[in-house]
Order: C-alpha cells, then structure tokens, then sequence
C-alpha cells in the first residue's frame, strides 16, 4: 500500500525517474510506465526517493512505485516554466507548458528553469 493507505502501489513497465508523471501502462494491471505528451492521461507523479543510494532512477521494470499523494506535487521540468503555466507530459514523464489544444493535468506554483524541480497543482483535464 501506498503512505496513506489509499494509494495502491504500482509496478514500473519501464525505468521510471524521481518527481516524474506516470500513467498506466496496458501491458499488465497495475503497471505504470512515464506519461510522454499530452494526449496520455497522467496516473500520477513519482516522489523523490530513489530505488538505491547510488541511484537515480525512482524505479527500474518492475520495481514498486511510490507516488506523491497530494493534490500539490512536485514535478521536474522539460523547459521554462512560470507561474500559472498549464502543464502536460513531455519527454520521459518530465513537464513542460501546454499548446494550444493539448490537455494539461497540472498548473505550476513555481518558476523553474529546464531540469528543475517545481511546485504544481494537480487540476482535472483542461484543454484550450
């Protein structure tokens, strides 16, 4: 179970990296794989523990899932990110700003710089 009880953990189909979006893989029942653009909708976001100290990666192919239980998650970006940027999946799970068209899952509480860790705001689907 996840840390509050509620949040069933999740297998990784793939190499999955910390403060990334995931969505579920179709491969097998609860396997999460990294959500990669805005046309995938997003199961939730990675936190920030490693697999092992001398890891990056959050999880490797199957591997458990820890997910960040919060509407306010902290996610890493793909590009410039300001404040109240509506957010979508980008290159593996990391965030960038949404096109005209393209579904966003998050607003961002931060500015940040490529590859940077940011605030953000789990919204329901919007798309413009």
């Amino acid at each position: 179970m996840g840390t509050a009880g509620y949040v069933p953990n999740f297998k990784a189909g793939s190499t999955v990296y910390p403060f990334r979006v995931v969505r579920m893989s179709t491969s097998a029942a609860f396997t999460a794989i990294p959500a990669t653009d805005s046309a995938h909708i997003v199961l939730g976001v990675t936190d920030g523990s490693t697999r092992a100290f001398d890891s990056t990666e959050h999880a490797a192919a199957g591997g458990t899932i820890s997910l960040q239980n919060s509407r306010f998650v902290q996610v890493q970006s793909n590009g410039t990110i300001v404040v109240g940027d509506l957010l979508k999946a980008s290159t593996d799970g990391l965030v960038e700003k949404i096109g005209t068209g393209e579904r966003a899952f998050l607003q961002a509480c931060d500015n940040a710089a490529s590859g940077e860790i940011l605030w953000a705001f789990r919204v329901q689907t919007w798309e413009i």
